[in-house]
């Protein structure tokens, strides 16, 4: 469950691709006790409402046990208390808002909390001499609102100061009213939590009115299109991301992928695929694979090595030990400064 059209369909369709990549595998290895698992794909439009109506079909007509999903923080947010409900386990390989570690207790996600990836921005801003910042965020879904609040609480924290923070719709194209009033409040650092096209768009555009300050974004930089879009301009920006597993299971995952799809892995794909494998280890515990009770009982239970390494949950269904890293785009590639 995810969106698989409109502009943020990247969030959708990588994630698919990584679930039907380990649906295919276990399978071949003869499914759960024998039978074969099946992908039902609902669009949800990273939209809250289209999410809950995504979630009534899966669970009243389809009698879906387990999603792959929500993806953008607002659909899964928004389907939790319906999972509940209808004991369906959700395990969101995306959903990074800080609020979902509280949606439930059939929410899971393979993907490290906002909370941390806030955080994290803050520290590098100020470590890098930044004291006064301006944000512009996304604000019609929770991913952006959510870092927004993070940030900005632990900037001051540290001795920083939010000197603007502006806010944008999802499918705006024009950001000049934003980034004026920016330029005017002269910042040391522009934090960008929002979505692709969007980033692109901004970057253009603050390159266009003068502002020369730091950009720090967050994993939604980490897109070949972002840097076919802002050509020469992405060079220099930081941002944060998910800290890359280097183990032979994350090697073997991109190698497969690309003889699957024909690609390089895209964004979230691996946290996709280690979902599907969390669920699919827990269904097969279970006397009865298709008992939500006890797979959600066994998935706190859960400790293997996956796509993105080590997968574990804790009390919140939150994934343990994951972390976030710093990057920067030099010579329209990404590189990890840690």
């Amino acid at each position: 469950m995810g969106p698989l059209t409109g502009d943020a369909a990247i969030y959708g369709a990588s994630p698919k691709k990584g679930a039907e990549l380990a649906i295919s595998e276990i399978n071949a290895n003869g499914g759960i006790n024998g039978k074969k698992l099946e992908l039902v794909a609902e669009d949800s439009k990273c939209d809250a409402k289209e999410a809950v109506n995504a979630i009534n079909k899966l669970a009243n007509i389809d009698k879906v046990k387990f999603i792959i999903g929500g993806m953008c923080s607002s659909e899964t947010l928004a389907a939790a208390p319906i999972a509940e409900s209808n004991k369906v386990v959700m395990v969101s390989p995306v959903s990074t808002n800080y609020k979902v570690s509280q949606a439930g207790d059939y929410i899971f996600r393979t993907v490290a909390s906002d909370a941390l990836q806030g955080k994290k921005a803050a520290e590098l801003a100020y470590q890098m001499g930044f004291r006064k910042t301006a944000i512009l965020y996304i604000s019609t879904n929770d991913y952006g609102p959510g870092l927004e609040m993070v940030f900005k609480a632990e900037f001051a924290k540290l001795g920083g100061q939010v000197v603007i923070s502006e806010s944008h719709a999802a499918g705006d194209a024009d950001f000049r009213t934003q980034l004026t009033k920016m330029k005017s409040a002269n910042p040391d650092v522009l934090y960008l939590p929002s979505q692709m096209p969007e980033n692109a768009l901004v970057v253009k555009q603050a390159k266009e009115l003068g502002i020369a300050c730091q950009i720090i974004g967050t994993e939604t930089i980490q897109d070949e299109k972002f840097i076919e879009a802002v050509g020469e301009a992405a060079n220099g920006i930081i941002f944060t991301s998910f800290t890359q597993y280097k183990g032979a299971t994350a090697y073997a995952f991109s190698a497969k992928f690309k003889q699957m799809f024909g690609e390089e892995k895209a964004i979230y794909s691996d946290y996709a695929y280690d979902a599907v494998y969390a669920l699919s280890k827990a269904m097969a515990t279970c006397k009865n694979p298709q008992d939500s009770e006890c797979v959600k009982a066994e998935l706190y239970k859960t400790d293997f090595v996956g796509a993105t390494g080590p997968v574990a949950f804790d009390e919140n269904g939150d994934v343990e030990g994951k972390d976030f890293a710093v990057f920067k785009i030099e010579n329209n590639k990404f590189v990890s400064q840690q």
